[in-house]
């Protein structure tokens, strides 16, 4: 699990020999030719036990297998992704044997997700044939499909007891099916598994990937995993053995779930919270309806205890919801500290949402008694009034927020105070739009060659007279 990366076998590459690989997992390798976890050819190679997954290649990203004789035992190979075929495993020529395997989620971008067998020609062309045997094998969720391979003449293909996703021939092989494995913790089967008791125990694994004896029913399991209940209580040996309980109705680390719902629920028996999000494990199942494998079950970006301590349901995704309507979105709310269910959060009057447009701080009361624009409103009284606590004059109508009855009207012609002078003028000549007896002074211009109104100096062709 060293994530190297090379042209071909970037995992391990094998060349002419004999070997074998048992109890290993290869993982995050990645090979821009062929064989991401592992490369063969020209000799015999066995895998046991092991896992290998999450590697990548152009072909056969888990395993690539030329003409050489390759052994797949009990080993699980998931999760691998090919830029061309054979995601999974990549076979030419040569042999391959998989038995009570388990392959899934691999994908590919071209042909056989799980497993492409590339045939090139009759043995006339000088190429050799292949020869498969699939054999209690699981082969499911992979794309664009399980297993693609060509059952010609010149090639011996065998699958037996196996559960493939895309049904094949049937004259391929026998006793095959296509149903749902129902995996529970990860690649276990559950107890109504439709794996269980179907496979063959002819050339078998003996033991399972937790050690268990094969068979343990009266047939061997498909797959990697053995279901045994020895003591029929429902939790299967391999998860008793881990956690250390045996009794299906106690309650090992008090938390509000049996020993049997943990094990259904897929948690851990000796943590009282597994996903680690101060909400224990009985208060997600059977209160919250929550995952209780993980922080963020709903996967909104919004913690699941966070949305509880608010009143969300944290089983949908609330994101961009507005829990409290104050124009700031959850998701918004969690990322700023801002309680989302309080469309005020520090109390001072102005809405979180209205705060954050205008570029306050939600969690400062004191920018409420400010005046940013100066315009003689503060910042509390813009938001009542819904007017712009950046621009001074919001309706631009010439006149400043604070002269105006509604400020947001463009009216520079109304006469709130009735001394027959607009609001315009009195902005103008600075005198008080609210008071009657605050106007400006009006100048009157006469041609003083044509009269002797008024008073004021003659020797000026015009005299001004102020009312």
């Amino acid at each position: 699990d060293n994530g190297f990366t090379a042209d071909n076998g970037a995992g391990i590459y094998f060349s002419g020999s004999s070997s074998t690989i048992l109890h290993c997992t290869l993982a995050h390798h990645q090979a821009t030719g062929m064989g991401g976890g592992i490369y063969n050819t020209n000799g015999t190679l066995r895998i046991i036990d092991s896992d290998i997954r999450e590697n990548s290649a152009a072909s056969g990203a888990g395993v690539y297998t030329y003409n050489g004789d390759t052994f797949l035992i009990n080993t699980l190979i998931e999760e691998n992704e090919s830029s061309g075929k054979g995601a999974g495993i990549y076979q030419i020529e040569g042999s391959l044997d998989v038995i009570n395997c388990t392959i899934i989620e691999n994908v590919s971008a071209d042909e056989g997700g799980g497993l492409y067998d590339y045939y090139i020609g009759s043995a006339e062309s000088g190429w050799e044939n292949t020869d498969i045997d699939l054999r209690n094998s699981i082969f499911w969720n992979n794309d664009p499909d399980g297993v693609k391979v060509l059952n010609d003449v010149n090639n011996q293909i065998d699958i037996n007891n196996c559960n493939l996703q895309e049904f094949l021939d049937g004259s391929i092989g026998e006793n095959n099916i296509s149903e749902d494995p129902n995996f529970i913790w990860g690649v276990h089967v559950y107890s109504n598994s439709p794996c269980i008791d179907v496979g063959t125990s002819e050339g078998a694994a003996t033991t399972d990937m937790d050690g268990d004896i094969r068979p343990y029913g009266v047939e061997t399991d498909i797959g990697v995993d053995e279901y045994t209940d020895a003591d029929a209580d429902a939790m299967p040996d391999w998860f008793e053995a881990e956690y250390g309980v045996s009794d299906p109705a106690a309650d090992a680390d008090s938390d509000g779930l049996t020993n049997l719902d943990e094990y259904e629920n897929e948690t851990d028996a000796n943590d009282a919270d597994s996903d680690d999000d101060t909400l224990s494990d009985g208060d997600e199942v059977h209160l919250y309806g929550s995952d209780p494998n993980s922080a963020d079950g709903d996967e909104d970006g919004l913690p699941d205890a966070w949305e509880i301590q608010y009143g969300m349901d944290a089983a949908i995704s609330s994101a961009t919801g507005d829990f409290d309507q104050d124009g700031y979105l959850n998701y918004e709310e969690y990322a700023a500290g801002t309680d989302p269910s309080n469309s005020d959060s520090d109390g001072d009057g102005m809405a979180d949402g209205w705060e954050v447009d205008y570029g306050f701080d939600p969690l400062v009361a004191a920018d409420a008694s400010l005046d940013t624009d100066g315009d003689g409103l503060t910042n509390a009284e813009e938001s009542e009034l819904g007017t712009d606590p950046n621009d001074a004059d919001s309706d631009d109508d010439g006149l400043q927020d604070d002269e105006e009855s509604n400020p947001l009207t463009y009216d520079p012609w109304a006469d709130p105070d009735g001394d027959y002078t607009p609001n315009y003028y009195e902005s103008r000549y600075g005198t008080d739009a609210t008071d009657a007896s605050s106007k400006p002074s009006a100048s009157y211009y006469v041609d003083a060659s044509a009269a002797s109104n008024g008073t004021g100096a003659v020797d000026s062709p015009f005299l001004t007279i102020q009312a």
